[in-house]
């Protein structure tokens, strides 16, 4: 698969979670193909395609030295999207987070989650 192809993937989910009410950010690169959406409970989910197939979703949190800065929603690359899919992703990344006891971005931190990202200038809000 191309990254044209990868960034074409990556968009259709992207649109999809658009279409039902989250908010969805593209990385903008020619040499990248990821993206977030932030859910209604406005979460971050940070969406990559899959090593072989599908795409892989995970849940972002405020870095930390013990947790890191994420953790992944799905065992196993996803091959469709459904909003159900979206939902229970969702849900099993905050399951996880929780466990690990690990700090959750507040609704004015996500604004502030891409104001300071490392490459900001190649994210846009679709």
């Amino acid at each position: 698969m191309t990254i044209t192809e990868k960034k074409e993937f990556i968009r259709e989910i992207l649109l999809f979670a658009k279409e039902n009410g989250y908010r969805a950010f593209e990385n903008t690169r020619s040499d990248s193909a990821y993206g977030w959406i932030i859910t209604p409970q406005n979460n971050i989910i940070y969406i990559q395609k899959g090593y072989f197939w599908g795409y892989d979703m995970s849940l972002q949190y405020v870095p930390s030295r013990e947790n890191g800065s994420g953790c992944s929603c799905n065992e196993e690359s996803l091959t469709e999207i459904r909003l159900d899919i979206l939902v229970d992703m969702e849900n099993k990344g905050l399951n996880f987070a929780r466990k690990l006891g690990a700090q959750l971005y507040s609704k004015s931190q996500v604004e502030k989650y891409f104001s300071n990202y490392w490459d900001k200038e190649n994210i846009i809000e679709l």
